[in-house]
């Protein structure tokens, strides 16, 4: 293995099948993302993979996972109902993915495309089959939009049995004042977070920084930016380490929006550039204006003009709404702002580093 693969934690099919073979491995986890941005899927046996991933057309899987609410309760939609008896999918391992799990030595994991059961077509529902077909959309006008994800969650010293059992009620958190950018709070925090900061190096996710947030307990880490697939994955990967991390460790995280209605709400930014679709010559900034560039102007403002629909993606849960209160850094009004958190739309950085 080269050093570049194991700092970044990412191996190839060759690498993957040598370590099944020695036994380095012996576990293969071939998931997806379900519509929450959870992982579903299976984890197979060393043997399993070789069969059904490597020589065979995937995993099978139903369809269902793709039609619940967030509880998994079934909902009758068109991809899986009674009708059709919740049919099956394949789970098709994107071999580019390959991760090590650096908390399971032993283990390795596959994002999956969903394909249709008895075709190569792609199951249309699928997160990953839609975002695929967008990046189509954008390439065909002869631009790469690059992303970077600023998560923020909330840590509990509460372990998660006992947190469930609480009915996620007066748990004990992370930090007992507010510690926003404060260091002291960050040394004190430095032993867990410094294995999400560090750590998701080695399975694949670059971090950029981290830091205390407002909230008690929550924390505010930011991803190194990259094309819009790559970013997805990592995004998913990076909540799905963070809680297995925690869990690990004894501690409660969530991703939730609002988790309390008394306490400031955790965020999602997207930071996005537009590119030439060699990836290699940014086109957000227009030189002679020294501000946006046309092509980059009138892509804030088809996000203006469809923010609503956005809405359906950007809070797709009743939890996400509850955020959205004034003087909460919830960027409530439907503007463009440089350096505005107030505006749903906020421009930062200038020149190569334009962005929104």
């Amino acid at each position: 293995m080269s050093s570049d693969s194991t700092l970044m934690g990412r191996i190839s099919l060759e690498q993957l099948q040598q370590l099944l073979q020695d036994g380095a491995v012996d576990t293969v986890m071939c998931t997806t993302p379900d519509p929450y941005g959870r992982l579903i899927g299976k984890r197979l046996t060393a043997h399993a993979f070789k069969t059904l991933c490597i020589e065979g057309d995937g995993v099978n899987a139903s369809c269902f996972v793709f039609a619940v609410d967030i509880d998994m309760n079934p909902i009758e939609l068109p991809v899986a109902n009674a009708d059709n008896g919740y049919k099956d999918f394949r789970l098709v391992p994107d071999m580019t993915t390959l991760r090590r799990v650096p908390w399971e030595p032993k283990t390795v994991i596959a994002l999956c495309d969903a394909y249709e059961l008895d075709s190569d077509e792609l199951l249309s529902i699928a997160p990953r089959s839609i975002l695929r077909a967008q990046i189509a959309r954008i390439k065909e006008q002869g631009i790469e939009l690059k992303v970077a994800s600023e998560l923020e969650f909330f840590l509990s010293r509460t372990p998660p049995n006992e947190a469930w059992q609480r009915g996620y009620q007066g748990l004990e958190m992370l930090s007992n004042y507010r510690s926003d950018y404060q260091m002291i709070q960050a040394g004190r925090d430095e032993w867990l977070i410094s294995q999400i900061r560090n750590g998701l190096n080695d399975f694949g996710i670059p971090i950029e920084s981290s830091k205390p947030e407002w909230g008690l307990g929550q924390q505010e880490v930011t991803l190194d930016y990259t094309t819009v697939l790559e970013m997805a994955d990592r995004h998913v990967l990076f909540k799905h380490a963070v809680k297995e991390i925690a869990a690990r460790a004894g501690m409660t995280t969530t991703f939730m929006a609002k988790p309390q209605i008394d306490e400031v709400g955790s965020s999602c930014h997207l930071h996005m550039s537009l590119w030439s679709i060699e990836g290699d010559r940014p086109l957000c900034w227009d030189e002679t204006t020294e501000g946006m560039s046309p092509l980059f102007g009138s892509f804030v403002a088809g996000m203006i003009d469809h923010v609503l629909e956005l809405g359906v993606l950007l809070a797709p849960t009743i939890n996400s709404y509850k955020r959205f209160l004034p003087e909460q850094f919830a960027g409530t009004a439907i503007a463009v702002g440089h350096d505005n958190k107030s505006c749903a739309f906020r421009l930062v950085g200038s020149g190569f580093q334009a962005r929104t």
